[in-house]
């Protein structure tokens, strides 16, 4: 997983994902806090460690992402695009069952 993952500084206000944007792989969060919005209400305020991604729709190569997660706390991120992420989960049962039917995971 660590050869797909792509180090991104995010600014306080950076959008991560986009609510009805198609899905485009996963975050993971090292330093930035995010908050994670649906509907216009506080979900959750995810940080370091978390994980960002919409496994259902990266395995199904669509979708669209039902929430907004902006950057709170400015940080560093990894980002993993959905082919590559499709890929590693491919080969990496139990991690995919892990992740499983889980939208946003912590």
């Amino acid at each position: 997983l660590q050869a797909l993952l792509e180090a991104v500084e995010v600014a306080t206000g950076d959008e991560l994902v986009r609510k009805n944007d198609p899905a485009g792989g996963a975050w993971l969060l090292e330093s930035a806090e995010v908050d994670f919005e649906q509907d216009g209400r506080l979900v959750a305020r995810l940080g370091r460690g978390a994980f960002i991604g919409e496994v259902d729709a990266i395995l199904s190569g669509g979708g669209e992402s039902p929430a907004r997660a902006v950057v709170t706390r400015a940080g560093r991120v990894f980002r993993v695009g959905a082919q590559g992420m499709a890929g590693f989960l491919a080969n990496n049962p139990r991690v995919l069952l892990a992740l499983s039917g889980t939208r946003f995971h912590e």
